[in-house]
């Protein structure tokens, strides 16, 4: 005879996604360390770039806005935490009501009626206290020869039962027979802390890549002055030689000076072009797609605090803080529910059991009801996989506290090194500052008396490499103070990125030692 299995339908993708919104705002509730822009970061999806313009123009906030809408590294990592959503709700389904359908259908293929069917449906769920409820329902029909062999005659047998089994020593209470559920709901509010950190990282290497475009364009803007300077000075030099005012080695010198400058030039357009293709892909862009680089420089904005005030507010802020105090309080679950794992295993359970006569009507004769109450009781003589058990969890509680002891001396590695970095591309911006104006009036002062004829070229080609130097080291220096200043304020946790990519600086979520910062977040600092 043919059999055919039926089971019940998995969830859809739409019911998926709301049971992970649901999920996730729950979390919100209880976790101030995820904000709501996180939670809907997490669930945009990778968006088709519209080419209809045809150059895009680039600025600070259009690459931020573009990097969230089309990068294929932010659809990645959403893509992970998607991943370990799903592992929670295999566990949500595991302990919570569980239903199974089994239809058979039966055809005979003798001569005689014989076909059968059968129907068995089993509902199961486990307790928060850790008692397990079971009711199975199953009816059968078939045919069999009657009692004086004259006919073939169909009976209906109909059968139901219900189980409950709590326990008392092992797997009993929330904390014991849910482990797997908590570690799972952890699983996510950690993988969603690791996405908000991933995608601050991501909007500031974004914004690092963004400006070391714009460094180079800098740069190449200043090879083109002096490309045109050393053109200007190689006409001179050669204007002066015909008169007698300079000699010839000037003009060789002014020759080399102006050919470096172009093949300078050269090398820094063809890098700068490779450059901005390869930050247009990062982007999730079309290769093809025509870019104009829009000199976004952020204005200086020093920083001046206290180490001990930052410090302290990165150890209430910082999501990896709250990680490993969490995985700490994991790793002591763990300890303590292996240690209930050594108890005996002591159930109290009950039953009740109702069963129908065979008979020619649905769903059967008259139901005899059985009824069993009792305790259980199984005492393992070889303990060893729960010794071992034990003594695993107790090593990962120890690798736990050490992990957890190494991020806090962490914290404060990395405040204080990005307030001393901060403090010293303070400083490089005004040191190259005051070199730029140095440069600048050195190389008005050398063009003037080469051409009174008291110095030769050599102090002008000297003298406007200098400044060009000094120029791009400036706009470097600014550019570093901005990123290394974004850096601390994520090492803080005060960086916030919104669903639009958007940099938002969260100084509220410092609480009561944020006076101390927003005070300082725009005074300079001193020059000692």
């Amino acid at each position: 005879m043919t059999g055919v299995q039926m089971g019940t339908s998995c969830m859809s993708p739409k019911y998926t996604d709301q049971l992970a919104r649901r999920v996730l705002d729950a979390h919100e509730k209880v976790e101030p360390g995820i904000s709501r822009e996180t939670v809907d970061d997490v669930f945009k999806g990778l968006q088709s770039y519209d080419a209809e313009q045809r150059v895009l123009r680039l600025d600070v906030q259009t690459v931020l806005e573009l990097s969230a809408r089309h990068s294929r590294y932010l659809q990645d990592i959403r893509d992970a935490l998607y991943v370990t959503m799903l592992d929670l709700f295999e566990e949500r389904r595991a302990l919570g009501l569980t239903s199974d359908i089994d239809l058979r259908y039966g055809i005979g293929i003798s001569d005689r009626e014989d076909d059968d069917t059968d129907i068995d449906i089993e509902l199961d769920e486990t307790l928060a206290s850790g008692a397990r409820i079971s009711l199975d329902l199953a009816s059968q029909s078939e045919f069999e020869p009657s009692r004086d062999n004259d006919r073939v005659e169909r009976l209906f047998r109909t059968n139901g039962a219900i189980h409950i089994s709590q326990p008392v020593l092992e797997g009993a209470g929330y904390e014991a027979s849910h482990a797997r559920l908590i570690q799972a709901e952890h699983n996510v509010v950690y993988d969603l802390r690791k996405f908000a950190l991933n995608r601050q990282d991501f909007a500031i290497d974004t914004l690092r890549g963004f400006y070391d475009l714009i460094a180079q364009q800098k740069a190449l803007a200043n090879i083109k002055v002096n490309t045109d300077q050393s053109t200007f000075l190689r006409e001179r030099s050669e204007a002066m030689f015909k008169v007698q005012m300079a000699p010839y080695i000037d003009v060789l010198r002014s020759q080399q000076q102006e050919l470096s400058a172009q093949s300078r030039l050269s090398r820094a357009s063809s890098a700068l072009e490779t450059a901005v293709r390869r930050y247009v892909v990062e982007l999730g862009l079309p290769v093809d797609v025509e870019v104009e680089l829009i000199d976004d420089i952020p204005a200086l904005r020093p920083f001046s605090a206290e180490e001990e005030a930052c410090i302290d507010i990165a150890l209430m802020n910082r999501m990896e803080i709250r990680t490993g105090s969490d995985r700490l309080d994991d790793a002591q679950r763990d300890v303590r529910v292996a240690k209930r794992g050594m108890l005996p295993e002591l159930n109290v359970f009950g039953r009740m059991r109702y069963v129908s006569d065979p008979d020619e009507d649905f769903p059967g004769g008259d139901f005899q009801d059985e009824m069993t109450a009792g305790v259980s009781l199984e005492v393992p003589l070889d303990k060893r996989g729960r010794r071992d058990a034990l003594k695993n969890a107790q090593i990962q509680l120890a690798a736990a506290e050490r992990d957890f002891d190494g991020q806090v001396a962490n914290v404060h590695i990395d405040v204080i090194d990005n307030i001393n970095s901060l403090r010293n591309l303070h400083r490089s911006v005004q040191i190259e500052e005051r070199n730029n104006d140095i440069a600048e009036k050195r190389v008005r002062n050398a063009v003037l008396r080469f051409q009174n004829g008291e110095l030769s070229n050599r102090d002008v080609v000297e003298a406007e490499n200098e400044l060009l130097d000094t120029r791009n080291r400036l706009v470097e220096a600014m550019l570093d103070h901005e990123i290394e200043r974004l850096r601390l304020l994520r090492n803080m946790g005060l960086l916030e990125i919104n669903a639009e990519g958007r940099v938002a600086e969260n100084v509220k979520k410092a609480g009561e030692g944020i006076k101390i910062f927003a005070e300082a977040v725009d005074v300079r600092l001193p020059d000692s």
